[in-house]
């Protein structure tokens, strides 16, 4: 699972970008943008795509 300095990176990037949800992922590295989701759901209790909306 990703750190949680990482998955903060990726929150800012996610919530001051227009970039689809699976380009950032692989801007921060990961490889499959599936895993990033479900490890940032686990972190911060909603999707990515929710969080964006909030």
């Amino acid at each position: 699972m990703p750190g949680f300095a990482m998955l903060s990176k990726w929150r800012n990037l996610l919530r001051n970008s227009h970039e689809k949800v699976g380009k950032i992922a692989l801007m921060c590295g990961f490889s499959a943008a599936e895993s990033l989701i479900r490890s940032y759901r686990n972190r911060f209790g909603v999707t990515p795509s929710r969080d964006r909306l909030l």
